[in-house]
């Protein structure tokens, strides 16, 4: 019971260690870019792609207000949905998760997966039907009404 008991009692001094140090840097005031890559740690980004560049072989990921430049290599993974897909696939505007690690420091391109309408489907969306213009019936001219042939032989009657 006592060593259930110091355990415990450590476990809670370590939490409120980390959790004064991480109050210490937010009130310092410390501003460090919300994407960061170690050197060798993998890291991932969510976004919009901004420009491509397959001479270079990189794209271009914005998230927020942010923008960052990933390599893209012959071992990156491109996939949209369960289909893969080229450097020469991809387009500004397609959202995606980007996941890379940092070398030499430059960000390499793990895998980059593109965003699908449907969940998983790899398909892409169909392209909507374009309505046929409706043909209107010709207006044809409705024969002239004729009396009803009892009211006519009774108002000659009349007569």
């Amino acid at each position: 019971m006592r060593k259930a008991s110091v355990l415990v009692l450590s476990l809670l001094c370590a939490g409120l260690f980390a959790a004064a140090s991480v109050m210490a840097e937010e009130a310092a005031g410390d501003e460090k870019p919300a994407i960061s890559a170690q050197k060798g740690r993998m890291t991932s980004i969510k976004g919009e792609i901004t420009e491509i560049d397959p001479a270079g072989s990189h794209v271009k990921v914005k998230e927020k207000n942010e923008e960052i430049t990933i390599g893209v290599t012959d071992n990156t993974i491109i996939t949209a949905g369960k289909i893969k897909r080229t450097l020469a696939d991809l387009k500004a505007g397609d959202q995606v998760v980007a996941r890379f690690t940092e070398e030499d420091g430059r960000k390499i391109a793990r895998s980059i997966r593109v965003a699908t309408v449907g969940k998983g489907s790899g398909k892409k969306p169909p392209a909507p039907k374009a309505e046929a213009p409706k043909e209107e019936a010709p207006a044809t001219e409705a024969p002239p009404a004729e009396p009803p042939a009892a009211a006519s032989l009774e108002e000659a009657a009349q007569e």
